[in-house]
């Protein structure tokens, strides 16, 4: 008996590829420049003074903001990282199949919500940016959304 070789079977690629479920890596450095609170590398700084964060405490993206020609996305962030009116710097660190996209980016807060007493969810107008890195950015969250819809789409036979 012949054994068959692997890859003959294979020619057409695996059934799931585990490529399909990854998602974009998105690492944020936050400083509130009126107050000076900044949420960088797993702390919190007040000046020279730090305390650790845990997991679930660290900077969460949630969306794109888009009003004519305003651009600016909502985080989640500890509470007490910044309040309307208050001028904010971000780090910007997307990681997706090989490819990152840094950049830094200078805001306002136009609107803060209390998440409970665990979280604050700000919503941040964009002052200064680099247009083209943003633009990359919101190109590569709207690439993945039409994968993933393809995925499940395809999954469901349609």
């Amino acid at each position: 008996m012949s054994k068959e070789n692997p890859k003959d079977s294979d020619s057409q690629g695996p059934i799931i590829n585990p490529d399909d479920f990854r998602s974009i890596v998105l690492l944020m450095e936050f400083e509130n420049l009126t107050t000076k609170v900044s949420i960088r590398d797993g702390k919190r700084y007040f000046g020279t003074k730090s305390e650790p964060l845990k997991p679930e405490d660290e900077i969460r993206f949630i969306e794109f903001l888009e009003e004519d020609t305003d651009q600016g996305m909502v985080i989640e962030c500890p509470p007490n990282a910044g309040s309307s009116g208050h001028q904010v710097k971000i780090m910007v660190q997307s990681h997706f199949r090989g490819n990152t996209i840094k950049q830094e980016v200078i805001g306002m807060i136009t609107e803060s919500e209390s998440l409970e007493k665990t979280s604050q969810r700000l919503s941040i107008r964009l002052t200064q940016f680099d247009s083209v890195a943003w633009a990359n950015l919101k190109e590569l969250f709207a690439t993945r959304q039409r994968e993933v819809l393809e995925l499940l789409q395809s999954m469901r036979g349609h």
